[in-house]
């Protein structure tokens, strides 16, 4: 019977002991609420209810009410993050994408930084002229691509055959290199170039040394007077004439020879050519020369010829013992010849001279 009722009961006073709850509305906290046993519920008992319990309003890792959180705070995504026509949340707010689908491989250039691209500095790829935007590939089995021409790239990168070893390839580019070469610039012929480990080698003569001397002043061959100013033979008709300097050594091989004889004529007239040699050409007019050059071997210039008879003139470079010559032959197949004139009183040699 409900507390504060009474009754009799078989013939006795009852008085009731039951509580009575009326309409009750709990609303849900930290602690837990509970309805006693024992009691008579004589209203409607209410447990209130949110809409805002749901999973997005839950921090991520937490559950309330068995429901389990999928709030996040630390996602940092903008609109340009997101794909154009995609949306998605961040930290709960809903975001609509704007980045711009570029498409497929696109083609760029290589380059440097205003320091150059040497050790320690940057070098960048960059596509030609490109806004911002998702660079990708068509869904085959190649990634996204951005594209440098090969050569372009091996020009950058300085892949050269000599940088790479011989018998290996880099980029398409087969190695010259090689590293056990032992070649000196002795060893090779003078005037030769070669390659020995990656180093460009000019020779000196494969084991033969090089004299060079300038302006020397020559010993004249007897019979030869000069006056300066007057034109002087230094050279007659059949004969060979020797214009010697002295080397202070005596070659066993002459290798190669380039010398040139000068004189020292000089016009006083401003007008008028120094030339200090001349030759005569037969009936023709003269050849006239400021240096006589000569190497190691004769070469005979013919300056007449009518198919009966031929005169000309050689100059070569000759060693006998310690003396180096300046030779000056006469050439005829008949009683004339050319004569080498000089109007100079002073000769002298210059050039190099290889030799063993």
């Amino acid at each position: 019977m409900l507390k504060g009722y009474t009754a009799l009961v078989k013939g006795n006073l009852v008085t009731g002991t039951i509580p009575s709850k009326g309409a009750t509305t709990y609303t849900p906290g930290t602690q837990n609420q509970t309805i006693a046993s024992g009691n008579y519920l004589s209203g409607t008992q209410t447990i209130k209810g949110d809409a805002n319990l749901v999973a997005g309003n839950i921090a991520k890792g937490k559950s309330i009410f068995g429901i389990t959180g999928s709030y996040t705070s630390d996602a940092n995504a903008a609109a340009g993050n997101i794909l154009s026509g995609k949306t998605a949340y961040v930290n709960g707010a809903k975001v609509s994408g704007t980045m711009i689908d570029r498409g497929l491989a696109q083609s760029g250039n290589w380059g440097c930084g205003s320091a150059g691209c040497g050790t320690g500095n940057d070098a960048y790829y960059a596509i030609n002229g490109l806004p911002e935007g998702w660079y990708h590939s068509d869904g085959n089995s190649w990634a996204p691509e951005a594209r440098i021409n090969a050569n372009t790239l091996r020009s950058q990168l300085g892949v050269s055959a000599n940088k790479i070893a011989k018998g290996q390839s880099i980029a398409g580019v087969a190695g010259s290199f090689t590293s056990d070469a032992n070649a000196t610039a002795a060893d090779i012929a003078v005037g030769k170039t070669a390659y020995v480990n990656g180093n460009k080698i000019t020779g000196t003569g494969g084991g033969a040394k090089v004299y060079t001397f300038k302006d020397v002043p020559v010993t004249m061959p007897s019979g030869v007077t000069l006056k300066y100013g007057s034109w002087v033979q230094l050279s007659k008709l059949t004969e060979s004439n020797k214009y010697s300097i002295d080397l202070g050594f005596s070659p066993t091989e002459v290798i190669a020879c380039d010398i040139s004889l000068a004189g020292n004529y000089s016009s006083a007239n401003a007008n008028a050519t120094d030339e200090d040699f001349r030759i005569p050409r037969g009936s023709e007019a003269s050849y006239f020369a400021k240096t006589l050059k000569a190497s190691k071997d004769q070469f005979i210039w013919w300056t007449t010829s009518n198919n009966i008879s031929s005169a000309g003139f050689s100059f070569q470079c000759t060693t006998s013992g310690n003396k180096l010559n300046f030779v000056i032959s006469s050439h005829s197949t008949a009683t004339v010849g050319t004569n080498v004139y000089t109007r100079a009183d002073q000769l002298t040699l210059s050039g190099t001279l290889v030799y063993k």
